[in-house]
């Protein structure tokens, strides 16, 4: 009797569509995620809608930009955020951004899967298939054998290949199961998503890594896994708005991703049938994501408060760039700042014109002037409620700014227009550093 050959991929093993986990493995990541998702939805539940549209903006942006970074495609991020912004608010005029069918599509894609709170079924699993792949050109220049078939289930063998670079040839990462027991498969998938009492958080991790191992399509299972857990995390813990992006935390660890993916998956690495370590891992990504979109939304809130405290200010384009370009800086952890040679270049305006910006910007309370020690002409920072209270050293942080230096925060400017200060820039330009780059 010939002896069969050893298993190799989890949906060989007999139990397959059970995925074990031990839970005293994942109790305190649990908890973590908990406590940070209740702290974000509190904060966003007492400031207004405009507010909370920008929150879940922002959000949805990074989720589609990255989910297909994560899968070597390259959107603009511009367009995907006029395509959501055109989403929540049907008033929201055509010239005010321009996006493609494409971008259209992946949110109609995300808002319909979060929305929708009926069960997912093959036909709108099928419907999100095409949602991925309309209006793009990923059939363009393959061969008719290769053509990818929207919103239907493959009909051939899937292996993921890895090049062994160096050494010549490629080896088997996973084998996908054979098209033949693929609708099954999707089924029983789909019993679990929609009927299944399970942890949420757990659930969307089960359900991601389930839907990428049946790979039902011949491509963008990734992008429809990581909707169906979105899918999950929404109705299941009813949130009403989109507020933290998965995809973004997967993306900063693609390489791991692959890596957790192959090691739980490859029964030669997982002997044990043990999927604890893949859904820890995918928890520490969730709890990563909403800690981040917590500090994230913060600095969207202070926004809001800056423009409404000097909505009276009429600002014109180059002056409203300048302080958002500073926020998107200080959202990530840095102090922008600029002087008055880098704001004529990088806006393109005579001397004059940069002056008078900058001193409206100044009289209105939305710039600080900083002097430094090794600083021939004086600097400009962003100027919030916290500003006056920043230390010497934190200054000195500011790009464009020497470690080394001592720093003074002006907090008036000479108004006289026939006695300028002596620091203004009133000789050529010399400084050393280049414009700052926004």
């Amino acid at each position: 009797m010939m002896q069969q050959p050893p298993l190799r991929w989890i949906w060989e093993h007999k139990k397959y569509g059970t995925f074990p986990y031990n839970m005293d493995e994942l109790v305190t990541i649990l908890n973590d995620i908990h406590v940070m998702k209740r702290m974000l939805d509190n904060i966003l539940s007492i400031y207004a809608e405009n507010v909370v549209d920008e929150v879940q903006i922002e959000n949805v942006t990074e989720e589609i930009y990255d989910n297909s970074r994560i899968e070597g495609e390259h959107l603009e991020r511009e367009s995907i955020r006029n395509s959501m912004a055109k989403a929540i608010n049907k008033n929201y005029a055509q010239s005010h951004g321009i996006s493609t069918k494409h971008t259209d599509a992946l949110v109609d894609l995300l808002m319909e899967s979060r929305e929708n709170n009926k069960p997912i079924t093959l036909s709108r699993l099928h419907n999100w298939h095409r949602g991925v792949f309309i209006h793009t050109r990923t059939n363009y220049k393959r061969s008719q054998e290769d053509k990818i078939i929207f919103g239907r289930f493959r009909d051939k063998e899937v292996r993921v290949i890895e090049e062994l670079f160096g050494r010549g040839g490629h080896r088997t990462r996973y084998l996908a199961p054979p098209p033949e027991t693929l609708e099954e498969d999707v089924k029983r998938f789909l019993h679990y998503c929609n009927y299944t009492q399970e942890d949420p958080y757990i659930k969307a991790a089960i359900a991601h890594l389930w839907f990428v191992s049946i790979h039902p399509y011949d491509d963008g299972n990734g992008r429809i896994s990581r909707a169906v857990s979105d899918h999950i995390l929404a109705h299941e813990t009813k949130e009403q708005y989109k507020t933290y992006s998965i995809s973004s935390g997967i993306y900063m660890k693609h390489a791991d991703y692959y890596g957790i993916l192959s090691e739980t998956t490859d029964l030669y690495r997982n002997r044990h049938f043990d999927f604890t370590p893949w859904i820890k891992w995918h928890l520490q990504i969730t709890f990563a994501a909403i800690k981040k979109s917590l500090k994230e939304s913060t600095f969207i809130i202070e926004r809001g408060q800056f423009w409404e405290k000097h909505q009276v200010f009429n600002l014109n384009d180059r002056e409203s760039k300048t302080i958002n370009t500073m926020f998107d800086a200080l959202s990530k952890g840095k102090i922008e700042s600029f002087s008055t040679k880098e704001y004529m270049l990088e806006h393109g305006v005579s001397r004059s014109t940069t002056r008078r910006d900058i001193n409206a910007l100044v009289d209105a309370n939305m710039l600080a002037k900083v002097e430094c020690e090794s600083e021939r002409y004086p600097r400009y920072i962003l100027k919030t409620d916290e500003t006056s209270d920043l230390e010497m050293l934190s200054l000195t942080k500011a790009k464009g700014v020497k470690r080394e230096t001592n720093c003074l925060i002006s907090e008036t400017r000479n108004t006289n227009p026939s006695s300028p200060s002596p620091h203004e820039e009133n000789t050529p330009y010399t400084h050393e550093s280049k414009p700052s780059q926004r």
